[in-house]
C-alpha cells in the first residue's frame, strides 16, 4: 500500500473509525518513516516497492513482522499481494478484512498482452489462491454486485458492498451565473485505462468545434499512451500527467461536463459499478455527467437525472451527448445540481460510514 491512498483510507475510513472510538494506524510499503495525517498515524514497513518478485516473496514477511508489533484488534488491506499476510494474521488469531476494490483476478485479462492460454492459466491460479484466502478471512468488502456474485460463488463469507463515495464539501455551491461563464470543457481525471475508451471520446470531440478536453491522470499502459497521443485530436487535449487529490477542486472549477465512461463489458461487473469515485465526485462538484449506458447507472439516473447515458463505443452518441449539454446550458446546470443533491442525500461517505463501522463491529 502506498501513501497516495490517503483519500479512501485517511479521509474516509480512518476518520469514521476514529469518530467511533478506534485508534487507527495506516501502514505503507516505503522507507519514509512515521508521520501523522489528520490524527491518523502513518508508519512505514521499511520495505521499498522494488520488483514484483520482491513484493511477493520478501515484503509480505517484513510487513507481517511490523504488523505484529502494532498488535491491532482488526487488520484491513486491499492489496492482493498481501493475502499471505492476511492468512498469517489469521493464524495468530487476528480479525482480518479484505477490501476487494477491483474485480481481481479477472481484470488481469485487461492488463496483460500475453497469449490467451498463458493469461487463462495465470487467472485460474489467481482465482484458486484468492478463493482459498478470502474464505479464511472475517469479512470482504466489494464495490459492485458483479464482484459480490463471484465472491458468493466462491463461498466467501460475510461479503458487503461499500460504494466508493466521496466526503461532501457542504460549503461548496455553484450558481447558474458562474456555471455559464465557464468555457465549454469536458474533464476526465484519474487512471487512464484502455476501458475508458479515450480514442472513441476524442473521435466525438473532433467533430465539435470550440469544446476543450481536460485529461488529468496516469496512463495504465505505455502502449495505450502511445496510441492515444497519436490520435489526430491529441494536440487539442489539455493533458496533465498525474496530479494530487488537493488539485481536484481547481480542475472542477474550469469544467462544465464530466466524462466518467468505462466499458464495463470488458470487466467483471458488466452491469456497472458503484466503485467509480470520479462519478460521484463529479456529481458532488455540480457537473453533469456522461456515463455508460448500463443497468446500474440507468437506475441511478432514473432516480436522479444528473447526466446522459451513452454507448461507450459509439462516438456519435457521445458527440450528441456533449452537443446537447453545451447547447442546453440551463438543463445541464440543473442536471449538475441534481447530481450534487444525490450525493448529499444518498451517495456520500457520510451515508455509508455507519455501514462500514457495522461491518467492523459485526466481526
Amino acid at each position: 500500500m502506498g501513501r497516495d491512498n490517503y483519500e479512501v483510507i485517511v479521509y474516509r475510513r480512518a476518520r469514521s473509525l476514529r469518530e467511533s472510538g478506534y485508534d487507527v494506524t495506516f501502514m505503507v510499503n516505503d522507507t519514509k518513516g512515521e508521520e501523522y495525517i489528520e490524527d491518523t498515524k502513518v508508519v512505514s514497513t521499511g520495505v521499498s516497492s522494488g520488483s514484483y518478485l520482491r513484493r511477493i516473496f520478501i515484503a509480505p514477511f517484513k510487513t507481517f513482522r511490523k504488523l505484529r508489533q502494532i498488535n491491532a484488534d482488526y487488520y484491513q488491506t486491499y492489496s492482493v499481494d498481501l493475502l499471505l499476510v492476511c492468512l498469517l494474521l489469521k493464524i495468530i488469531g487476528k480479525k482480518v478484512i479484505f477490501d476487494l476494490r477491483e474485480g481481481h483476478p479477472y481484470t488481469y485479462y485487461l492488463k496483460s498482452k500475453k497469449p490467451h492460454w498463458i493469461n487463462y492459466c495465470i487467472v485460474s491460479l489467481m482465482a484458486i489462491w484468492m478463493k482459498f484466502c478470502l474464505r479464511k478471512l472475517d469479512a470482504t468488502i466489494v464495490t459492485s454486485e458483479g464482484i459480490e456474485r463471484y465472491c458468493l460463488r466462491w463461498g466467501v463469507p460475510n461479503v458487503s458492498i461499500i460504494g466508493n463515495f466521496p466526503v461532501v464539501n457542504k460549503d461548496y455551491s455553484l450558481s447558474y451565473e458562474d456555471y455559464i461563464k465557464r468555457e465549454d470543457r469536458v474533464i476526465y481525471y484519474g487512471s487512464i485505462y484502455t476501458i475508458s475508451r479515450q480514442e472513441v471520446f476524442m473521435d466525438a470531440l473532433s467533430r465539435i468545434p470550440n469544446v476543450h478536453y481536460f485529461l488529468a491522470g496516469k496512463f495504465e499502459y505505455q502502449y495505450y499512451k502511445e496510441q492515444i497521443t497519436q490520435h489526430s485530436y491529441w494536440e487539442k487535449v489539455e493533458f496533465i500527467d498525474g496530479f494530487q487529490i488537493h488539485e481536484l477542486p481547481s480542475f472542477f472549477k474550469k469544467s462544465t461536463i464530466s466524462n466518467v465512461l468505462r466499458d464495463f463489458s470488458k470487466t467483471s461487473s458488466p452491469n456497472g459499478s458503484m466503485g467509480i469515485i470520479k462519478l460521484f465526485e463529479s456529481m458532488e462538484a455540480g457537473l453533469p455527467i456522461i456515463c455508460s449506458n448500463v443497468p446500474v447507472y440507468q437506475k441511478l439516473l432514473s432516480e436522479y437525472p444528473c447526466g446522459l447515458l451513452v454507448d461507450v463505443n459509439d462516438s456519435k452518441q457521445i458527440e450528441d451527448a456533449v452537443r446537447y449539454l453545451i447547447e442546453h446550458k440551463e438543463e445541464a446546470y440543473k442536471m449538475g445540481q441534481i447530481g450534487r443533491k444525490a450525493v448529499i442525500e444518498k451517495y456520500s461517505w457520510d451515508a455509508l460510514s455507519s455501514k462500514y463501522i457495522g461491518i467492523i463491529e459485526s466481526i
